[in-house]
């Protein structure tokens, strides 16, 4: 792993593309990973390694180990000492890198002429090519196949006479397939020119064509100038692989402990943020709110509960009137003989009496239920029938159910400061980038043991909570300028507008995003003409930055063409320039509108928006990293605005 800005340098050397090195903030150790199936652990392997090897992963994973024989066995005479599925050849060692290259044309022609297939392991690519030129003109050069390993081996079987040579990073894995009349001639013969780093590798490299049960030979030919015997040799590996085997448990152990740190951060950052399970649920009840909402906008229009008021009125009334009828009787025949007395009776005024007496039952009956009681109870009943038509298609908790039906979105419990500040995931990737950066700096000292490191965390945890309490868990302005973009893309230009001040207050020198889109968020408004000098002023401040960035870029240019030419390094800084070059344009356009409307007291309007894609769609592919690096920096879109006449026609000034 090429980390701490090597990877861009050696990108730069060799004239590529520079990419932005990144921070691992969300991960698990392999080690950690399996562990979690412990005693569910089952594989397969032809060559485990030496005792050290096994000990380690019966350590590491708690495993135990059978030995399973072949499947195809073959009696090989005098190999007994061997632990080669091949006939294994004596080894040789040579003094010199002329005598070794000798030595090893020599073995491969020999065994190549006697009718065997031959494959030649070599350590470098180099050696490959070497050995290449020196067989050629001792050998038939149609019977010679080099194997890089970048691409699958076009030979499904080897034939007898046949030379292929490979270097050690393709040789694994690989199992040639030899012909009948290979087989006939003692099958594959594996010359080995370098000792493997381990001796599991080197049974790997001896067992080509052995592990299926075939003939075949193998045999190592080094290079050394010592007087080591080839047992010296791999006694001398065995001690290093058993160093590399106590390195390797250290770093387990270092593996498992940021495993456990990062477990430790998350219970943190679930202390700030809702879980992954309550995001679900506040976005389920957002979702059914709104459908809610739209349900209930046309349940509740006036009309429609105007309607069903006079229904259930004139419902009661019928009940009323049916209860009452006796005492009705009663009052209506009062009032007939009171108008007889008076002289005044007639089928009108007995009509009139009657209707007084029903308006008086249903004045007691609206003033019992009133149509503000009586909406209340029909958005209710309404909202329950909707909850209940949707639990019937999806599974909703309770607890979002409880949350509609008070006509509100769900907040998990823990979630106050998120609520409060408004957090997102901008907020949350903010801490995360705090974690990661901790972990590579401050928790990644190797003297430090396990529980050293967790009280090191202590410190970041209580300065965690510390921020978030002061809403300042976001140290990297560009998570600010990430959170307005959002904001304002759901059109919270204030707030937006509140994000970008912090991205620049946090680094005023790399605000350039910040301010341009900051100035959008101040002209969205249709009434924007106190908000002129302030666009105008982070428009000018981005300009002055861009001329600034554009200058670093050039020179940095100019120093890597020093080196010789760099053309993709180069054609990236340039597809860097061009975008700069069109934000500036625009920028340059909007300060001209903007100073227009201020001498006329005019509002502006935003007339267009424009995406990085849309801006340079007439070659977006070649400029596609340099257009992603944009929008990862908060450069997203541009905007042309023109001045709005308040009597109508607005006057456009619109570069193009």
């Amino acid at each position: 792993m090429w980390d701490d800005g090597l990877a861009p340098f050696l990108q730069i050397k060799e004239g590529l593309k520079v990419t932005p090195e990144g921070i691992a903030t969300n991960f698990i150790s392999k080690p950690g990973y399996f562990k979690r199936y412990t005693g569910r652990l089952y594989g397969l392997t032809g060559t485990l390694g030496n005792t050290t090897t096994r000990n380690f992963l019966q350590e590491m994973y708690g495993v135990d180990m059978v030995t399973i024989p072949p499947y195809k066995c073959r009696e090989i005479l005098n190999n007994d000492a061997s632990r080669y599925l091949c006939k294994e050849l004596l080894p040789r060692l040579v003094p010199t890198s002329t005598a070794w290259y000798d030595a090893i044309v020599e073995n491969t022609l020999r065994a190549a002429r006697n009718g065997q297939a031959v494959l030649v392991i070599c350590n470098y690519m180099s050696q490959v090519h070497r050995l290449r030129e020196r067989l050629v003109g001792k050998y038939d050069a149609s019977k010679l196949f080099t194997y890089t390993g970048e691409q699958d081996f076009k030979q499904h079987w080897v034939d007898t006479g046949e030379i292929i040579l490979a270097p050690t990073i393709a040789e694994r894995g690989t199992d040639l397939t030899t012909s009948a009349a290979v087989e006939e001639r003692g099958g594959l013969h594996v010359c080995i020119t370098f000792l493997p780093e381990s001796y599991r590798v080197e049974l790997q490299n001896a067992g080509r064509t052995a592990r299926q049960g075939k003939k075949g030979s193998a045999q190592l030919i080094l290079c050394t100038s010592s007087e080591e015997t080839l047992q010296d040799l791999r006694a001398q590996r065995d001690q290093q692989e058993a160093k590399a085997i106590e390195q390797a448990k250290q770093d387990v152990d270092q593996m498992l402990s940021s495993d456990r740190l990062f477990v430790r951060y998350c219970g943190v950052e679930a202390s700030f943020f809702p879980t992954m399970e309550a995001v679900a649920k506040m976005e389920l009840s957002q979702r059914l709110l709104a459908a809610c909402q739209a349900h209930m906008e046309v349940a509740l229009s006036s009309d429609a509960v105007q309607e069903l008021y006079e229904e259930r009125v004139q419902k009661l009334l019928d009940t009323e009137l049916i209860k009452l009828a006796h005492v009705l009787l009663q009052k209506e025949t009062a009032m007939i003989q009171e108008m007889v007395a008076a002289g005044s009776y007639t089928k009108e005024a007995r009509r009139i009496a009657r209707d007084a007496l029903v308006q008086e039952a249903r004045a007691g009956i609206v003033q019992k239920l009133p149509l503000a009681e009586f909406r209340k109870q029909h958005e209710t009943k309404e909202r329950e029938a909707f909850l209940l038509q949707q639990k019937m298609q999806e599974d909703i908790p309770a607890d979002v159910l409880i949350a509609i039906l008070n006509n509100q979105v769900y907040v998990p419990p823990g979630a106050d400061l998120a609520q409060q500040y408004d957090w997102s995931e901008a907020d949350r990737h903010g801490s995360q980038e705090r974690w990661g950066i901790w972990l590579k700096k401050d928790g990644a000292e190797s003297d430090m043991n396990g529980a050293a490191r967790h009280r090191r965390f202590d410190g970041l945890e209580k300065e965690l909570q510390s921020d978030a309490q002061r809403d300042k868990l976001i140290q990297n302005p560009y998570y600010y300028v990430e959170k307005g973009n959002e904001l304002l893309q759901r059109s919270f230009s204030g707030s937006a507008v509140h994000a970008y001040n912090k991205a620049i207050a946090l680094d005023p020198l790399y605000s350039v995003n910040a301010r341009f889109n900051k100035a959008r968020a101040l002209l969205i408004s249709k009434k924007n003409k106190d908000d002129h000098s302030e666009a105008k002023q982070e428009l000018e401040e981005a300009q002055y930055l861009i001329r600034k960035q554009k200058n670093e870029l050039l020179t940095f240019d100019s120093l890597v063409g020093q080196t010789g030419k760099k053309l993709l390094t180069s054609e990236h800084v340039q597809h860097q320039l061009d975008i700069l070059s069109q934000q500036e344009n625009y920028i340059q356009s909007a300060i001209g509108v903007i100073e227009g409307a201020q001498d006329k007291d005019w509002d502006v309007e935003i007339t267009e928006i424009k995406s990085l894609q849309e801006l340079f769609q007439e070659a977006p592919g070649e400029r596609k990293q340099a257009i992603e690096e944009a929008q990862c920096n908060g450069f997203t879109c541009v905007f042309t605005i023109k001045e709005n006449n308040p009597k109508g026609g607005g006057v456009s000034s619109l570069w193009r």
